[in-house]
């Protein structure tokens, strides 16, 4: 899975991921990934947005019901989506709306087949988690 974040605000990049150092991470995109992605979120700014594995992989999510945390424990799941939740909620509310796409990388251009919205908050409830091709807007 792959997550992108679009903003007409500043989106900050953050340290680079690196495997003796897997952490939440916020990269640029650009060429046709970003061109594609542009069809779910038309926002000036779009970044990447990684867990500690480097994909989006590390996020829950729920594929076919069910919630999954992912390859890692319970506790790496856990501080990416503290990370994603404090980094959302360092952007400034002035800059909504926020939207957080995902999906599995090659279907950006996908139609959108799911819609919600949530406060960064949200993210850090043990129940919540991304759904496959599914357009998140931050309120």
């Amino acid at each position: 899975m792959v997550y992108y974040l679009g903003t007409d605000g500043n989106a900050p990049l953050t340290t680079p991921w690196s495997k003796d150092s897997p952490a939440f991470n916020v990269s640029e995109i650009d060429g046709p990934e970003r061109d594609h992605v542009r069809k779910q979120l038309r926002h000036r700014n779009i970044v990447y947005i990684g867990s500690h594995e480097g994909c989006g992989c590390g996020f829950r999510s729920y594929h076919d019901g069910y919630l999954m945390e992912g390859d890692a424990k319970d506790a790496d799941s856990d501080a990416d989506h503290a990370g994603l939740a404090d980094y959302l909620a360092r952007l400034p509310a002035s800059d909504r709306p926020i939207q957080i796409f995902g999906c599995w990388s090659g279907d950006e251009s996908t139609p959108i087949e799911y819609t919600r919205e949530i406060s960064p908050s949200d993210l850090l409830d043990p129940s919540f988690g991304f759904r496959e091709r599914e357009l998140i807007t931050l309120i």
